[in-house]
């Protein structure tokens, strides 16, 4: 991060994954050989992975339990993004992982003072783990960590998403306007019967149509739906299809 006038940029790196995902993808690497051109980054894998973040964003959004001091700082947050106080881009073009915090003095005597740690930029990073954090202060050293940044959020791959954190924060709970429990409970409804809606779209053959009920049919092009989908399902006898027609 750097704080240059009274403006916060923030360069934030992809998301790692989980221990066990960790494993798999090494294992997975170890025994498949990359195809031609994997290596190589372009624009639709920089949006791949940016959508990925905005995705993980989300994700943290819904977690945990709402409170005050949490929905007052997320809206502190967007005001700070629509008015341009905060920045806010993400490194596409690998996984980053260093941290370091760029003041600059504003024409005082110290034009630059950095932090390089092990600190994220998190309420626990800062304060209440157990980090370990150096402050530099020599000023060749902080010019040239102040070029590190700038590189970096100067990337061709480095892509803003100012707007869609914006957005995420108020589709969230801690938005101005929030959901009614109707409208939660249409949301709800709406999302139980995808498959079923889905499924209107999948045609039967004239000898299946001509032997179940409609509501069978109902069932029978869920259940398509869901094998096209998910690649297989289950169908249990509620419907009164019995063995001898799933084995047909």
């Amino acid at each position: 991060m750097c704080i240059r006038d009274r403006v916060a940029r923030v360069l934030v790196g992809m998301v790692a994954p989980s221990d066990s995902q960790a494993i798999l993808d090494s294992l997975q690497s170890e025994l498949s050989e990359d195809s031609p051109g994997a290596s190589i980054h372009d624009n639709s894998k920089a949006l791949e992975q940016k959508e990925r973040l905005v995705r993980h964003l989300r994700t943290q959004l819904m977690r945990g339990l709402p409170t005050k001091s949490g929905q007052e700082t997320l809206r502190l947050l967007k005001r700070q993004l629509e008015s341009g106080r905060v920045q806010i881009r993400v490194f596409t073009r690998r996984p980053l992982h260093g941290k370091t915090y760029i003041l600059r003095g504003g024409g005082g005597p110290v034009p630059l003072w950095s932090y390089v740690g092990s600190s994220n930029f998190t309420g626990a990073g800062l304060f209440n783990n157990l980090e370990l954090n150096i402050d530099v202060a020599e000023q060749d050293a902080n010019a040239k960590l102040a070029q590190w940044f700038e590189d970096r959020w100067n990337d061709k791959y480095s892509l803003v998403i100012t707007k869609e954190i914006i957005e995420l924060i108020e589709e969230s709970w801690s938005g101005a306007e929030q959901a009614t429990p109707f409208e939660v409970y249409l949301k709800v409804c709406h999302a139980l019967s995808q498959d079923a809606r889905d499924g209107l779209g999948y045609v039967l053959p004239k000898s299946m149509q001509d032997l179940l009920l409609d509501y069978q049919v109902t069932a029978v092009r869920t259940l398509a739906r869901r094998i096209v989908r998910r690649g297989g399902t289950m169908l249990g006898d509620v419907v009164g299809l019995g063995l001898s027609l799933i084995h047909i």
